[in-house]
């Protein structure tokens, strides 16, 4: 019976694309890092970060203070007091176990404190409100305090960021990985020789990514949802396209790199130092506004920026894929480069 060139080319790419999905379901790590650790991830630095229902500073309070200004701190429910020599709260304070430490003598108050520190400052501020008032001072200006939106939590910045990192991660040691053992072993020369196009290899990663993604999706998401009652404020359709964007670029970078490469242990080593920097820089763990300006210019044109800030867009602030055009162009950018590249440089033995 004669097959035709079409039903050749579509038998072999199902069986690579089952190739792909049953290397993914036999590797131990791909398990671990896919299916095992980002739910970990999600609930422990969730957990880790999640703001407590009511805030209390910590505050030392020298032995022999003013016993009424100490009263009146002690009957504050959002301070959490620490008496104790002076020099044992200084090392508390260098500690991270006390934000400020006060030393009352009379109507004189001493504050000893690490002014660079937010947190500290913050408790300076509000202890000395307190003294203040406590002194019968007046305020010249009446405020009232009244209810704003709450800040973004911990765990819906990080959760889209995470899933970003997911993708990088597996693309680059589920497709580079294999590529260059397969090359090591030299099954690719192998694949070169049979009626199979090359382009049908190189479609079977990026189907399989898709598989894959498919997968860290819905055990990211539902942990998040399980966990911390995340939701997608966007439209999920938006979030799971921007995804598959992201992923094409990804398989296409790793690609990229794994395109000459025999010796695993290299290949190892150069994605480890790839991704840690990516992963650092990027806005997977925390925000980028606290790297120096031009810094964080730089970093947003890394791979990863774009899709992370996507993601999280998507999911936190229901943001369009139009309005993402910048990023997407980004991405698409590094997608057809890094092919183009790929195809100059790849080796099938």
């Amino acid at each position: 019976m004669k097959v035709s060139r079409t039903q050749l080319w579509w038998h072999a790419l199902r069986e690579n694309i089952l190739c792909r999905w049953r290397e993914f379901l036999r590797e131990p790590s791909a398990i671990l890092f896919v299916i095992i650790m980002p739910p970990l991830w999600i609930a422990i630095l969730g957990t880790i970060f999640s703001p407590s229902d009511t805030y209390r500073y910590a505050v030392g309070v020298v032995q022999g203070s003013n016993p009424a200004v100490v009263a009146a701190l002690q009957a504050d429910s959002a301070l959490q007091l620490r008496e104790g020599e002076l020099d044992e709260l200084l090392q508390a304070a260098g500690k991270g176990e006390v934000l400020t430490v006060v030393q009352a003598e009379g109507k004189q108050v001493y504050y000893y404190l690490d002014a660079k520190n937010q947190e500290s400052m913050g408790a300076k501020l509000y202890v000395d409100n307190r003294i203040q008032h406590f002194f019968q001072r007046r305020d010249a200006v009446p405020t009232t305090i009244k209810p704003a939106p709450p800040r973004i939590r911990y765990v819906d910045f990080f959760i889209p960021g995470l899933l970003a990192f997911s993708i990088m991660s597996s693309s680059f040691y589920g497709v580079g990985m294999t590529i260059v053992s397969n090359r090591r072993e030299n099954l690719l020369k192998r694949y070169r020789v049979t009626p199979m196009p090359p382009l049908v290899f190189i479609l079977s990663h990026i189907i399989g990514r898709l598989l894959v993604l498919l997968v860290e999706i819905a055990i990211i998401v539902l942990s998040g949802m399980l966990l911390f009652d995340f939701t997608i404020k966007g439209n999920p359709f938006s979030f799971i396209v921007y995804a598959i964007i992201g992923t094409t670029t990804f398989t296409a970078l790793a690609t990229l790199l794994s395109s000459r490469g025999r010796n695993i242990s290299t290949c190892y080593s150069l994605i480890n130092l790839i991704t840690l920097p990516l992963a650092l820089f990027s806005g997977v763990w925390f925000d980028t506004a606290w790297l120096p300006r031009w810094l964080a210019a730089i970093c947003s044109w890394l791979p990863l920026t774009p899709l992370a800030e996507g993601l999280r867009g998507i999911a936190v602030d229901a943001t369009s894929l139009t309005a993402l055009l910048p990023q997407l162009l980004l991405m698409c950018a590094y997608t057809v480069i890094a092919s183009l590249c790929a195809k100059l440089l790849f080796k099938w033995y």
